[in-house]
């Protein structure tokens, strides 16, 4: 919903604003430029990442010119990941409730593997990113 209305509503207005700061024009531009596949990697990442609020980045991408058909198959699957960790999370919770508490290998492999992906995602972002000519610095 959030997209639509950023889109169809609000993408004149907002540009109105901030059509002058060079970030938003550069990510504009080259989200508009890039090709199927570019666009939804760069959705992919960053629906990847818990850095970027959900509801923000559906925003991003609405007031951008990425394609709607980039954006409904890149969100959803960048959405996989965080689908999968709640689950598991949800089922080791009440395994962890019945059984009093969490085995020591368990904690230390899940403070690794978030750390893990956290840098990975970061980077693989700042990659794609930078790739696409995009200077969030300034």
């Amino acid at each position: 919903i959030a997209f639509v209305i950023a889109r169809y509503v609000l993408r004149e207005k907002i540009f109105a604003v901030a059509g002058d700061n060079k970030t938003v024009r550069t990510l504009d531009e080259a989200l508009a430029k890039a090709d199927f596949p570019t666009a939804m990697l760069v959705i992919i990442l960053l629906r990847s990442s818990p850095l970027l609020p959900f509801s923000w980045a559906s925003y991003l991408f609405g007031i951008s010119r990425v394609p709607f058909s980039a954006y409904i198959l890149g969100s959803w699957i960048g959405t996989l990941p965080a689908v999968f960790a709640y689950v598991n999370a949800g089922q080791l919770g009440s395994e962890i409730a019945l059984s009093g508490e969490p085995p020591s290998w368990l904690v230390y492999l899940g403070l690794g593997a978030t750390v893990g992906a956290v840098t990975l995602i970061g980077n693989l972002a700042n990659t794609a990113l930078k790739d696409l000519d995009v200077d969030l610095e300034d």
